[in-house]
């Protein structure tokens, strides 16, 4: 401990130096006051920029190489109960990382391979406007800024710590309160709030009016985002429902699934896979096939709700009121962005999250065509032992291999016994994925229920 608060004492003062040394150096350069006032602030903002993103990578690197790493180790090979204490651990531990992270460095939401935003930085108006929005930024009302300013007042103002302290003395402040004239300040509040009035009826009727527009076209704007939020949430609940039940359907059908697989791939229910190996019983020679539609019947299909979610979110995106919808789930953006709920995004990847039919008969379908060749093989193999393919016609396709036919068939074996384990394991990594997925989801329903539900608050705000 004493080593980690030297170091951090040492990292402290190291830095005040430099920003003190760097002040120095700029009003000695510059003699307009102002230039050197707007340099400092320049140096001191990239200052806290820099800092901030190197904290922002720290937490990004504890997140993805570290805890991400640690999550997948622990929950490896283990049982449902396992799977979800971790998960639910990971989540908490990610998502705390996730808000301490300042997030200054990000990407775009745009698409990152549209030739035209690729021309952004040849934009003059770009650089206008990002010059314009960086001047008014420095007169915003926020914690770096007051932090900025009150170290330049410091600099140019080394007593006015003092000065504070002076005037928040509680003596100095109850004698200037026992000499103030009541009288004269009652009659100076009195004009100024008749001013005050007569100039709002004058000149700022026009002013009202707008801003009262602006407010209905702005509640409209609000009452179509908890309309979309709702259907979302409604969706995502169905969802939730299903998710589970595949989810339990196919940790029972594990190795049901990878033997179907097995002898798809062998067209031939000699072949089976049991306890992470590949048995051969010659006696089994009838093979009526289960096509992939009838495999995954027991599973329920996510097709419909993903795709009203998607609806919701490019009528969000269409009605230009996403800006309200970050707003609103603005405690929500960690699940925001491991679901992809964006109104930005043009597609959802919710079925394969979230353990869908499709995309279950999607993963058994393309592995099957990532091993045709295996496919092709053991149907020769097949009629080989069949007698429909001769020894010599069978070896054809091995005259480099100065291997038996005994040897060949046991090494297409092993192949396969390799392909049907890795597809139990992509199978296995999809099942844990979508655990951790059905929990984010379920914590995002919470949340966006906890918003649309009528609080004291919006009883006596809401007229």
């Amino acid at each position: 401990m004493e080593i980690i608060k030297h170091s951090l004492v040492f990292i402290v003062t190291s830095i005040i130096e430099l920003i003190y040394s760097v002040f120095t150096f700029i009003k000695l350069e510059f003699s307009y006051t102002i230039l050197c006032v707007i340099l400092q602030y320049v140096f001191l903002f990239s200052t806290i920029i820099l800092i901030l993103g190197m904290f922002q990578f720290f937490t990004d690197v504890i997140r993805t190489k570290i805890l991400e790493n640690l999550y997948h180790k622990s929950i490896r090979n283990k049982n449902l109960k396992i799977i979800r204490l971790v998960t639910e651990l990971y989540y908490l531990s990610d998502k705390f990382l996730y808000f301490i992270s300042p997030r200054v460095l990000h990407t775009s939401y745009l698409d990152r391979d549209n030739s035209f935003d690729k021309t952004k930085p040849f934009s003059p108006i770009h650089w206008y406007n990002s010059l314009k929005s960086f001047i008014s930024t420095m007169f915003q009302i926020s914690f770096v800024n007051i932090l900025i300013w009150f170290v330049i007042l410091f600099f140019y103002q080394p007593t006015l710590i003092q000065n504070i302290t002076e005037i928040l003395n509680w003596n100095n402040f109850s004698n200037k309160i026992k000499h103030l004239d009541y009288k004269a300040i009652n009659a100076i509040t009195g004009c100024l709030t008749l001013l005050i009035s007569t100039l709002t009826l004058l000149l700022f009727r026009t002013t009202l009016l707008k801003s009262k527009a602006k407010k209905k076209l702005y509640d409209e704007r609000y009452e179509q985002v908890i309309k979309s939020q709702l259907k979302i949430s409604t969706s995502l609940s169905k969802c939730l429902y299903k998710s589970k039940q595949n989810i339990n359907t196919l940790e029972r059908q594990l190795d049901f699934i990878a033997n179907q697989f097995c002898k798809k791939l062998t067209h031939s229910e000699s072949y089976i896979f049991s306890n992470g190996k590949l048995q051969y019983d010659p006696r089994i020679k009838y093979y009526r096939p289960l096509n992939t539609i009838e495999l995954f019947t027991c599973y329920n299909p996510l097709k419909k709700e993903v795709k009203e979610i998607l609806d919701s979110l490019i009528e969000i995106n269409n009605n230009s009121i996403y800006n309200i919808y970050f707003k609103l789930n603005k405690h929500s953006k960690y699940e925001i962005e491991q679901l992809g709920i964006n109104p930005l995004n043009t597609s959802l990847n919710l079925d394969a999250f979230l353990l869908s039919q499709e995309f279950l008969s999607n993963t058994f379908t393309n592995m099957l065509n990532h091993y045709e060749y295996l496919n092709t093989r053991f149907i020769k193999i097949k009629e080989l032992r069949s007698g429909f393919l001769s020894e010599e016609q069978f070896m054809k396709e091995y005259i480099y291999f100065s291997k038996s036919m005994e040897d060949i068939i046991s090494m297409e074996e092993n192949y396969l016994q390799e392909a049907v384990i890795d597809f139990r394991n992509s199978l296995i990594n999809k099942l844990e994925e979508s655990i951790y997925y059905y929990v984010i989801t379920q914590q995002y329903v919470n949340n966006s229920y906890k918003k649309s539900r009528l609080s004291l608050s919006d009883l006596f705000f809401g007229k």
